[in-house]
Formats: C-alpha cells, sequence, structure tokens
C-alpha cells in the first residue's frame, strides 16, 4: 500500500487548523470569563460572589478624595477571610487638570481563609465622627 503524503497534508492540515482555532478560542473566552467576575463596581453592591482560597478581586468605586470623602473598609468586615491587599486612587484622565475634580477608587482584595463575610466600604470623611456614611458598598463574600 502507497500513501500520497501531499494528498495526506494537503487533506489533513485545514482540519488540524481548525481544531486548534476552535480551541484557542474556546480557551481566551473561558479566561476572559475568569477574569471579568473579579472586577467589580458599584452594580455590584448586593450580590453574592463565591471564591476560592487564593482568588484575587478587584472593586472600582466612584471617589472623589477632594471632598474629603473616601472609602473606607468597615470592620464589620472579617479580614480573617477576605483581606484587603491594596488600594489605589486614580483621578479621571479628562479631568486630571481640574481642580477638585473627581476619580475612583480601586480595592483588591485576597481570599485568605474559607468562610463567609460581608465586604462592607463606607464612603465618608474619616475624620467625621457619629456621621452616617454618605454611602456603602456591601458584596457578600463566601470563601469555599
Amino acid at each position: 500500500m502507497v500513501i500520497n503524503l501531499k494528498k495526506a497534508y494537503i487533506t489533513y492540515i485545514p482540519f488540524l487548523f481548525i481544531v486548534i482555532l476552535v480551541s484557542l478560542i474556546l480557551f481566551s473566552l473561558s479566561a476572559c470569563s475568569d477574569t471579568q467576575k473579579n472586577y467589580l463596581t458599584e452594580k455590584n453592591s448586593g450580590d453574592t460572589l463565591n471564591l476560592n482560597i487564593g482568588d484575587i478581586i478587584y472593586l472600582k468605586l466612584d471617589s472623589n478624595i477632594t471632598t474629603g470623602y473616601s472609602w473606607e473598609l468597615s470592620e464589620k468586615t472579617d479580614s480573617d477571610i477576605i483581606l484587603l491587599e491594596s488600594s489605589i486612587y486614580e483621578t479621571e484622565q479628562q479631568d486630571e487638570k481640574i481642580v477638585g475634580a473627581g476619580g475612583s477608587e480601586t480595592f483588591s482584595f485576597k481570599a485568605i481563609s474559607i468562610g463567609q463575610t460581608d465586604l462592607i466600604l463606607e464612603y465618608l470623611r474619616p475624620w467625621e465622627e457619629d456621621i452616617e456614611p454618605m454611602d456603602i458598598f456591601i458584596l457578600k463574600i463566601i470563601v469555599e
């Protein structure tokens, strides 16, 4: 039996190309969905989020520190379950040269142990006592 390699090559290369292309598309889509679920905004307040130990979430909230207000992590949040790793304030690009312009605060949190807690951030002036926060962000965290 004689195999014509040129004919076999021409027949199977397009099939192999399609299999590789579909695999790459499926891989990239699954990576995007995992990444996007960990980027949160004000719209996620009131949601429940299931995490695994080691997962990191990013939370971006509108803020204007020039008014004295900033987002503070509530003492009600169990930091033995979800740990604040970093907080960064950024002014909006188009407003950088405007005095008093708003921006956003981006927080990163890491799930460090099994359990559940409410991730609570309060928008307030830290030096003011006995005054209700201007805004509250709450996210139920379940770490498995």
